[in-house]
C-alpha cells in the first residue's frame, strides 16, 4: 500500500523515485515562498517611503495597479488567460473606469520618485511576489499539510519588512518588547496556517 507523497516512505518499486520528487518540489516550493515573502514586503517598505515622501496613498495604489497591468498582461498573454479580465471589464464598465481614475481627480499629479517607486511596487509585488508564492502554492496543492507551510511562508513579510526598513529607509532596530511582539506575531501566523491544514 502506498501512502500520499510526503508521508512515511513504503519500499514500493518506483516509489522512492516518486518520494525524492516529491521532496524536491516541496523544498522549491518553500524556496519559492521564502522569496514571494520576500518580495512582497517591497510593497510596505516603498508605501511608507512615498508617503514620508508626501506622496498622496491614492496616487500610490492607482499607479501601482496601472502599472502592473500591462505587466501582467504580458505574462496571461499565452493561452489566453487574460479573456475573464476583459470580459468582466466588459460587463462592470463603470467600476472599472471609476476605480482606474479615482486619484486623477484629487491633489495634482504624482512626483518623478513616487511614479517609479510604484513601478518597483508593481514589479517586484504586483508580478515577482504573486508568480512564486501563487507557483509555491501551485507545487503543493494537493497535500494541504505542505501547502500550509507554503503559505506560512508569507509570515517572513514581517521580517523583511523590518530589515528592510532599517537598511533602506533607516528605521531605528526594534526595542526586545518589540522584537517579542514581532515573534508572536510570526508563531501566529505560522500556527494559524498549520492548523487551517
Amino acid at each position: 500500500m502506498l501512502r500520499y507523497p510526503g508521508t512515511r516512505m513504503f519500499h514500493a518499486p518506483g516509489y522512492l523515485h516518486a518520494d525524492i520528487c516529491w521532496r524536491r518540489k516541496v523544498k522549491k516550493a518553500l524556496v519559492w515562498g521564502i522569496l514571494g515573502s520576500f518580495f512582497f514586503a517591497f510593497t510596505f517598505v516603498l508605501n511608507r517611503s512615498m508617503n514620508l515622501s508626501g506622496g498622496y496613498w491614492l496616487w500610490s495604489a492607482v499607479l501601482r495597479y496601472l502599472f502592473t497591468l500591462p505587466m501582467m498582461f504580458a505574462l496571461l498573454v499565452r493561452g489566453r488567460r487574460y479573456l475573464p479580465v476583459l470580459e468582466d471589464i466588459r460587463k462592470r464598465p463603470c467600476e472599472w473606469i471609476l476605480c482606474g481614475t479615482a486619484a486623477l481627480l484629487k491633489d495634482g499629479i504624482p512626483s518623478g520618485g513616487q511614479t517609479v517607486q510604484s513601478v518597483c511596487v508593481a514589479l517586484f509585488s504586483g508580478v515577482i511576489a504573486t508568480v512564486l508564492f501563487f507557483g509555491a502554492t501551485d507545487m503543493v496543492k494537493d497535500n494541504p499539510r505542505q501547502l500550509a507551510v507554503i503559505e506560512a511562508t508569507q509570515s517572513g513579510e514581517v521580517i523583511f519588512t523590518l530589515l528592510l526598513g532599517i537598511l533602506v529607509l533607516h528605521d531605528s532596530i526594534p526595542s526586545a518588547t518589540s522584537f517579542l511582539g514581532i515573534l508572536l506575531i510570526v508563531a501566529g501566523m505560522i500556527l494559524n496556517s498549520l492548523a487551517s491544514a
